[in-house]
């Protein structure tokens, strides 16, 4: 008796397998939700999908993410699904939605954190019980967590701006070691975002360790991405060589036309270090704008750089949404630095676009057989970036 017809057939496309082989075509046959065969006509099928003229891929990994809360709130996760991705790392920069004390809890209940998209009911206190909750909910894609370091040192000492007590460490050191027993892959830093930016980095080597022991990565929006980026990267590969665990540096770039073209040395150092023993790789953008919350860069930006900040999404006032600082300024009446302070005093969330790098640096790391793609995207009502 013959073998089955396959349950599907998709035929005639062009396979770009993620492996770095060049494209080929290839017809695919699907059994039982699994790959059966690769060729050319391998079989009959139940269903044919006629795939010539287009790209067959595996699904996409984003491998930097900040879908925390998206994936229980909107489980359907239709702007990352419809675009190809099938696995989300979140947990990145240091944030993320757990551990979720009552400090943290009220936070959110005050209107906080929504840097990270509309918030569910936070039911969880731990990362582990956030995991569950994001079982629960069924997204309609694979999702990783790292544990947040910054939600870590929020809920061990607050926010307060020094080095933890021995009890404190214990403390954080708890946290990191329970999220990765229930199943997360590493431990995320955000080392310009407060609670995070405080930490110096013996703390974040003990922290390391802790995640080194399960076999995690540490993964990190470095310190500096300007002046002293080759300073940040090195932190970052001196932590994961002293705690004996891979780095991945987040969305890595050169930041300020000042530092145009200082991707070279920084691919030069990472390349060193994996030479050396450390397994270093770092994932990045296809786009010269990074974006992230307007506060987190306002007090190092330059008042000449105004017009290279736009504003993206607000909660209320919705005119300033498209425009840069150099625009509202002139709205308003205003000097930048006051117009700037006018937005950050009205909208505490707002979220903006910094025109910072140069398309030579993004072709350079994107090209790189040591980089992953990530989108960094933050979810918003309506779309918007």
């Amino acid at each position: 008796m013959g073998e089955q017809p396959y349950d599907l057939l998709i035929r005639g496309g062009t396979v770009i397998d993620g492996t770095g082989a060049p494209a080929a075509g290839a017809d695919i046959a699907v059994r039982q939700g699994r790959i059966a065969a690769v060729g050319d006509a391998p079989g009959p099928a139940a269903r044919v999908i006629e795939a010539r003229g287009l790209a067959v891929a595996p699904g996409f990994i984003d491998a930097h993410a900040h879908d925390d809360a998206a994936v229980i709130v909107n489980p359907g996760v239709d702007f990352k699904v419809m675009q190809g991705v099938t696995t989300d790392v979140v947990g990145n920069c240091g944030v993320g939605m757990a551990p979720a004390g009552g400090a943290f809890q009220a936070f959110v209940q005050a209107g906080g954190g929504k840097g990270l998209g509309p918030a569910p009911e936070l039911t969880w206190r731990t990362v582990g019980e956030y995991m569950d909750a994001v079982e629960a909910a069924r997204p309609a894609l694979n999702v990783a967590c790292l544990v947040p370091h910054g939600m870590v040192r929020f809920a061990a000492m607050g926010l307060e701006l020094r080095s933890p007590e021995r009890h404190e460490l214990a403390a954080m050191r708890e946290h990191v070691q329970e999220a990765m027993e229930a199943g997360a892959v590493g431990l995320s830093t955000g080392l310009i975002y407060p609670p995070g930016a405080f930490a110096r980095t013996p703390e974040l080597v003990e922290l390391a360790k802790a995640a080194a022991e399960v076999g995690g990565l540490y993964a990190s929006h470095i310190r500096d991405e300007r002046s002293l980026l080759l300073d940040a990267v090195g932190e970052a590969i001196d932590i994961g060589r002293r705690a004996g665990l891979p780095v991945q540096i987040s969305h890595f770039k050169a930041a300020g036309r000042e530092n145009w073209g200082r991707t070279k040395d920084s691919l030069r150092l990472t390349e060193q270090a994996r030479a050396e023993g450390v397994d270093v790789t770092f994932d990045a953008y296809p786009y010269t704008a990074a974006s992230t919350l307007l506060w987190a860069v306002a007090h190092g930006m330059k008042m000449e750089e105004a017009d290279a900040v736009m504003v993206a999404s607000v909660r209320e006032r919705r005119e300033y949404e498209g425009k840069t600082i150099s625009q509202i300024a002139e709205m308003l009446g205003l000097p930048v630095a006051d117009a700037l302070s006018r937005v950050l005093q009205e909208e505490r969330d707002a979220v903006a676009v910094f025109f910072a790098m140069d398309e030579g640096d993004v072709r350079r790391v994107l090209k790189h057989e040591l980089c992953m793609i990530g989108s960094d995207g933050l979810p918003s009502e309506g779309g918007k970036p």
